[in-house]
């Protein structure tokens, strides 16, 4: 009979100090970094600090090539986004492949986990929804 039959919890506490099983908290309960999958399901958006900032870039798309023609792998797409609440960031902003252009943005984590985007663009503006992959996607070549 072995150690972890005779004592599961001392075997479990044994991985965890020995840094073989570390418990960590799920991606995105405290920031937005990490992967992205968009409300179409036709990019996956990786969310990084760069700088005081955080920015996103295009980490898996299923168009190699926005209507132009330009690669979308590695593409910026959302930028200069500054902490402005407990779980908001505003002040910067998202580009659109479709319309090669770039609108002022506002995300906010919700409770539930998802990234909430406001894209204002012109009078109306847009509300995107956004969720966390089931797992980190394949990269995309540039």
């Amino acid at each position: 009979m072995t150690l972890a039959k005779l004592f599961p919890k001392l075997a479990l506490a044994t991985l965890v100090a020995a840094g073989l099983l570390v418990p960590t908290a799920r991606a995105g309960e405290n920031d937005p970094m990490g992967f992205w999958l968009t409300e179409d399901s036709s990019a996956v958006v990786r969310i990084e600090p760069c700088g005081a900032m955080l920015c996103g870039e295009i980490a898996w798309s299923d168009k190699p090539a926005d209507a132009k023609g330009r690669p979308l792998c590695s593409r910026a797409i959302l930028g200069e986004l500054v902490k402005t609440g407990t779980s908001t960031w505003g002040r910067g902003w998202i580009y659109s492949p479709k319309t090669d252009d770039k609108y002022p943005a506002t995300l906010t984590l919700t409770p539930d986990g998802t990234l909430a985007i406001h894209v204002a663009a012109g009078l109306l503006g847009r509300d995107l929804q956004w969720i966390r992959p089931s797992q980190p996607p394949t990269a995309c070549a540039p």
